[in-house]
């Protein structure tokens, strides 16, 4: 297997399906926390169910209790994410075209969209949880561990007023200790936005508070 990347309580890998010779991408999660498995199982099966060209596909959840770790078996996605696709650019003073920008804009759109029809909130759109093929321009959304379903098999809705994602690309509300909607996510697409035009975030302070000051204010 080869090594694709590693956090603070996972790693990933790039691996061949050994019968339909295909490959996967496996996210391989310490499971010595009983509710950080948890969180990894609800991921799963939020994830297990979509379908779309333009967000992730997982197809196994596998749980080894003896090593103490948890198996996640996604799609493997050829590519670099959009924060490093823009960062190469930025470095050679290029701008991205504006149909570049309108393509990757359109598919987020539409991922977004998405889930949102099926009573997803992904919560943490942010351009290091979106995968990019360099030369097609094809994205996919990736990293659902914070995202909740927000309607039930019922339609009914469930109150969201965790604290979620990183300060700069997160939206306001989601800072002030109330409710809010699924549209948190389209707060996203815009700072998203921003900074493929831009080539910087628009809010950004080396000082957390001056930071979430400004994001409360808009100040940009």
């Amino acid at each position: 297997m080869e090594k694709l990347g590693e956090g603070c309580s996972a790693e990933v890998y790039k691996c061949e399906h050994s019968i339909l010779k295909q490959m996967r991408a496996v996210k391989i999660m310490r499971a010595e926390d009983d509710e950080y498995t948890e969180i990894a199982k609800q991921e799963f099966a939020l994830l297990r169910p979509l379908n779309h060209p333009n967000v992730v596909k997982v197809f196994d959840c596998i749980h080894d209790e003896q090593k103490r770790s948890l198996y996640l078996i996604m799609e493997f996605i050829q590519g670099q994410t959009l924060e490093d696709f823009v960062l190469k650019a930025s470095s050679s003073n290029k701008p991205l075209p504006e149909d570049v920008i309108l393509t990757i804009l359109k598919q987020l759109l539409k991922a977004v969209a998405y889930l949102h029809e099926n009573g997803v909130c992904h919560r943490d759109l942010k351009p290091d949880n979106i995968m990019i093929n360099p030369k097609t321009h094809h994205i996919k959304l990736t990293d659902f561990n914070i995202s909740r379903k927000f309607l039930d098999d019922k339609k009914n809705r469930k109150k969201m007023r965790t604290m979620t994602g990183l300060d700069m690309w997160s939206a306001p509300e989601t800072r002030q200790g109330i409710e809010y909607n699924e549209n948190v996510d389209l707060w996203g697409v815009g700072v998203i936005c921003y900074y493929m035009v831009m080539m910087f975030p628009p809010f950004n302070d080396s000082d957390e508070m001056k930071l979430i000051d400004k994001v409360q204010k808009c100040e940009f």
